[in-house]
């Protein structure tokens, strides 16, 4: 098993702020791509890793529907719960695709990056 579990901070932000950059703003060096997983996996470690991520968020999603319920008396966000649907199936393929490859005994090489990208206000 080879396995590289993110170290993907390009500069500290008190770093960027003594650069004369503001700590409110994307710079450019922030920008861009984080390796969040890569390696070479097991199918259950593979298993683990992915849908564990998959789940935390989907729990981020329901969390914050509950909380603004409880607070707001909000009743629904359609986007946010059709996210919560995406990420589900996401989950169910990956799972099965996962599944295919431990009957099969292969291993799996998996790339999770995460893309930075800063928007005009």
């Amino acid at each position: 098993m080879t396995t590289e579990l993110v170290n993907a901070t390009p500069q500290h932000p008190d770093d960027i702020r003594e650069q004369g950059h503001d700590r409110a703003n994307l710079t450019p060096a922030e920008a861009g791509s984080y390796s969040l997983v890569r390696g070479t996996f097991s199918a259950e470690e593979a298993r683990e890793v992915l849908l564990n991520l998959i789940e935390d968020k989907i729990t981020f999603h329901r969390r914050y529907l509950w909380s603004r319920r409880e607070r707001f008396g909000e009743e629904n966000d359609p986007a946010r719960e059709q996210r919560i649907e995406e990420l589900l199936a996401t989950k169910g393929r990956i799972r099965e695709a996962i599944d295919r490859a431990a009957r099969a005994g292969q291993s799996l090489e998996v790339h999770c990056d995460i893309q930075l990208r800063p928007l005009a206000d």
